[in-house]
């Protein structure tokens, strides 16, 4: 079922390619399904999604450096790699990717729900 909302995302994505709202639609169901991938224990498949998503997140903050949620979801789509990713290098390169986006709100004073807990995962 999620793959299918996947697939009808990336179409409607794909028709209307400046709609910011169903990129990031499409970057919540990528990370759902990688998820649930990821709870069967198949990892290489929850990757797969996660690293789709990433993309995604990461063109959001390109084109809306100034919403607060871009960064944040792109500090979280971080995270998910770093819990998937078995490369020890990799693992490294996104936490830190992660830490300096979360230092940089904090520093910036920014107040939003989902920056506390990134806050408390970095214990700034």
């Amino acid at each position: 079922m999620c793959e299918k909302v996947v697939s009808i995302l990336e179409r409607l994505v794909q028709k209307d390619p400046t709609n910011n709202g169903l990129q990031r639609d499409l970057g919540v169901s990528l990370d759902d399904v990688a998820l649930i991938y990821y709870g069967l224990g198949e990892g290489k498949k929850a990757l797969e999604y996660y690293m789709r998503s990433l993309e995604i997140k990461r063109l959001l903050v390109e084109k809306e450096p100034k919403v607060v949620d871009r960064h944040i979801g792109l500090a979280i789509a971080l995270l998910d790699m770093f819990r998937v990713t078995k490369d020890e290098e990799g693992k490294r390169g996104f936490v830190m990717v992660a830490y300096r986006i979360t230092k940089s709100l904090v520093d910036s004073g920014v107040n939003h729900p989902e920056l506390s807990i990134l806050r408390e995962i970095f214990s700034l």
